[in-house]
């Protein structure tokens, strides 16, 4: 008995198979991107807070922003972002207004925050869209293959009741094999997302019980 080759397993699933294994591959280079992304982000926060500390309780913003003149991490960015907010502030308003600073500065940081949600979910609407569509696309294949053994089966001779029977089985099994991957990855990056802003809010929390002091 021969064995079951992959060759024999795209020609049993046909070319709705074939697009579900791109999608599959196509879901596993961005899963892998995904993790070696977020996997460098890891206690990225805390670590540039470690480094930048000694310099904000020392007023020296413009040697931070030199040091992030280009930011790529979302981190790097807050801190950015929320200095220069600081040297404007002091710039065009000499005299101390913490509720007005206070006001301005949480607007400052939460913008920023969320301005970072599409580095951070970059891949994720298409490892969900797979996740939800995979299994429908394996079901509408499950159905043709289906309906190609009931309408050859008066005159079909066996093998073609089996190949209709391999197509619905062969579709299913690749929508499952597309789907489960797709969205185990996209709950746990979910999950990663929520972590780094909340890291990101602490972040901003720091900076803002650090820098109302300078005002």
């Amino acid at each position: 008995m021969n064995a079951f080759s992959p060759a024999m397993l795209l020609q049993a699933g046909g070319p709705l198979v074939v697009f579900l294994l791109l999608c599959f591959a196509v879901s596993i280079a961005m899963i892998v991107e995904r993790i070696r992304y977020f996997h460098s982000l890891r206690q990225e926060s805390e670590r540039i807070w470690s480094e930048i500390q000694s310099d904000i309780l020392e007023k020296k913003y413009d040697w931070v922003l030199n040091r992030f003149t280009e930011p790529k991490r979302p981190a790097q960015i807050v801190v950015q972002q929320l200095l220069r907010f600081q040297t404007q502030w002091q710039e065009h308003h000499p005299s101390a207004d913490f509720t007005a600073w206070k006001e301005f500065f949480d607007e400052t940081a939460a913008r920023t925050i969320e301005q970072q949600r599409p580095l951070l979910e970059r891949f994720l609407g298409f490892l969900a869209t797979m996740g939800a569509v995979a299994p429908f696309l394996g079901l509408l294949g499950t159905v043709f293959g289906i309906i190609r053994s009931f309408v050859s089966l008066g005159d079909a001779s066996m093998s073609d009741l089996n190949a209709g029977i391999a197509e619905a089985l062969v579709a299913t099994a690749a929508g499952l094999i597309v789907a489960i991957p797709a969205s185990a990855a996209y709950n746990y990056f979910r999950i990663r997302v929520d972590a780094i802003e909340a890291e990101l809010q602490i972040l901003a929390v720091r900076l803002k019980e650090q820098l109302w002091k300078h005002l």
